[in-house]
């Protein structure tokens, strides 16, 4: 007895080394399934934009969710003169729906350009490969049903039309 009387802290101090090891580890295995969980809910709700062009040019959403609260960022096109394209917010946009462009304001040195006096055609004629001459981006802003901001940055024209950057923002 006398004999282990002195191994008796050291079998003490090693439990307990032993169980926090064991508890740390538990904590960093439990951390790990938390995020994988996180990661999944919001891929299950997350939405995913693109633009597709065919006939008309379309913007679909590929991803799982309901993209919110759409807008197309705007973008100055050099029509001899430069020219701002500012386009209507989009309210919703389902799982694998497809809508057209939505209304387009243009704008030429901050001066509304009235619709009758602008043709629109050119421009859009300009987005597709076949036809354009330089690349446009294209920037849409949206949300998840959690109010989580995301954006898809579409390149189209005279290169194709290719994703550039999907990622999650603040905005």
């Amino acid at each position: 007895m006398d004999k282990i009387l002195p191994v008796l802290p050291v079998i003490n101090t090693g439990t307990v080394i032993v169980t926090a090891g064991i508890i740390l580890w538990y904590t960093i295995e439990t951390y790990r399934l938390r995020r994988q969980s996180v990661l999944q809910t919001e891929i299950q709700i997350r939405p995913l934009l693109i633009i597709i062009l065919k006939e008309d040019f379309t913007i679909k959403n590929i991803g799982n969710g309901i993209a919110l609260n759409v807008e197309i960022e705007d973008i100055v096109i050099d029509m001899n003169e430069p020219h701002k394209f500012s386009f209507d917010k989009i309210n919703a946009i389902s799982q694998n729906e497809e809508i057209g462009l939505p209304r387009v304001r243009v704008f030429k040195d901050d001066q509304k350009v009235p619709a009758d006096s602008f043709q629109l055609l050119p421009f859009v004629v300009g987005l597709y490969p076949r036809y354009a001459s330089r690349n446009y981006e294209f920037r849409l802003r949206y949300e998840n049903i959690n109010g989580e901001k995301y954006q898809s940055i579409v390149i189209t024209g005279k290169d194709g039309v290719h994703i550039k950057e999907i990622c999650k923002v603040g905005f």
